[in-house]
């Protein structure tokens, strides 16, 4: 046997399809799982697993077909709720595909990591209803931070991206981001365009003589506009120079900006520029990043005082680029 019934809502109504939407299904479950359960309840016709196109990871929801809508109404009333693995799963209609519930998920990011999902499920079920909450964890089963909301509506998910975006949860040491999630298509070409630039800049470190075609230039910095900047400048042109004293800054928060960085390092002295260092898929800052004072002496004042600073329950780590 699979799992078991831990929690059962109360039976859907009858509804007049038989295609089904299988939600929150653990990573490790597969077609045949699905198709060995589903059959339980009647004749299935179809099962397929939504994966990531350029990873292949299971994105949590699947969808069955029934030959009858009698089987799917039965699969609706036994198997919402069902313990599969480690999870209960949620089986509801797949609804028809209309403008007004595409572009409805919500991706989250600066999740405390003690929060659990139910809580995370509670601040934004008040602006509509969630079809499916998810906060992803790494191997060991710990919060990553990040997660995904989806909304019935895209028009409930605009009022949460309006109320929650920004907002410092009790206890948290940095602003929710909410924003509305790739879409498919998107997340295909971010994946050609990351493949292309590991590309280039792998041809760069090689050889620094070596130039990129400003047109493939030009289209990099469309969807990486922060993204390895300096470098990919001077890739395409040797003569430019970054002039200036460079100081390494490590431990930073996962928001850190241009905005932070400016107003914590601009005290001690001009600022020529300053480059935080992005993770390429969430663009939110890897712990690191450099600032570019006009004189040695600025530099060395902001190495004396924020070297050691507690930013969100971390001492800063400063000193010149070596």
């Amino acid at each position: 046997m699979y799992g078991s019934y831990e929690s059962l809502n109360s039976p859907a109504p009858r509804t007049p399809t038989n295609n089904l939407i299988v939600n929150y299904i653990p990573p490790l479950v597969n077609e045949q799982e699905l198709i060995s359960l589903f059959s339980l309840e009647g004749q299935v016709e179809s099962v397929k697993i939504v994966r990531d196109k350029c990873t292949g990871q299971c994105l949590g929801y699947a969808f069955i077909k029934y030959s009858s809508e009698k089987d799917a109404y039965k699969a609706i009333c036994r198997l919402n709720g069902y313990r599969l693995h480690n999870k209960c799963i949620k089986v509801s209609p797949a609804r028809p595909s209309t403008p007004a519930i595409k572009d409805a998920n919500l991706y989250v990011s600066g999740i405390p990591k003690h929060m659990t999902q139910a809580h995370l499920e509670g601040i934004f079920s008040p602006f509509g209803n969630i079809i499916t909450c998810k906060i992803l964890t790494d191997n060991e089963g710990h919060s990553r931070g990040v997660g995904f909301v989806r909304y019935n509506y895209k028009t409930e998910a605009e009022v949460a991206v309006r109320n929650l975006n920004k907002i410092i949860l009790p206890g948290a040491c940095q602003p929710l981001q909410v924003k509305f999630a790739e879409k498919p298509s998107q997340r295909n070409t971010t994946c050609s365009m990351y493949d292309e630039m590991n590309k280039l800049l792998s041809l760069y470190r090689i050889d620094p003589r070596y130039k990129i075609d400003p047109a493939i230039l030009s289209i990099l910095k469309q969807y990486f506009p922060s993204l390895e900047e300096q470098l990919i400048d001077s890739a395409s042109n040797p003569n430019i120079k970054h002039e200036g004293v460079c100081v390494y800054i490590y431990n930073l928060p996962s928001h850190t900006d241009k905005e932070l960085l400016l107003q914590l390092f601009s005290p001690y002295g001009d600022i020529t520029s300053v480059r935080p260092i992005l993770n390429y898929s969430t663009q939110e800052c890897k712990g690191y990043a450099f600032v570019n004072y006009a004189e040695q002496s600025s530099a060395q004042d902001a190495i004396s005082h924020l070297h050691g600073k507690i930013i969100c329950g971390k001492p800063l780590q400063v000193s010149f680029k070596k």
